[in-house]
């Protein structure tokens, strides 16, 4: 059973690998690694929606390598 305190405590998620360079999140402009939880709010720049160009819901755990729209973000130094 969940405690009175642990059911408000949010599971961070972490994507499988580096997701597309037009998924936007909510928690994109703080600094830090990128961790999400189940509240964080995914969009695409490319539909400028909650679902990417392919149809499929925009979040960081699918919007991954295989992805039909799928964009590889920049390599950096």
């Amino acid at each position: 059973m969940i405690s009175k305190e642990d059911r408000w405590q949010l599971t961070p998620l972490h994507a499988p690998g580096r997701p597309c360079r037009f998924l936007r999140s909510q928690g994109a402009f703080r600094l830090g690694p990128a961790e999400y939880d189940e509240t964080t709010r995914f969009w695409c720049v490319r539909s400028l929606d909650a679902c990417g160009p392919d149809g499929a819901a925009a979040h960081a755990a699918w919007c991954q390598a295989g992805r039909e729209c799928y964009e590889a973000p920049p390599l950096t130094a």
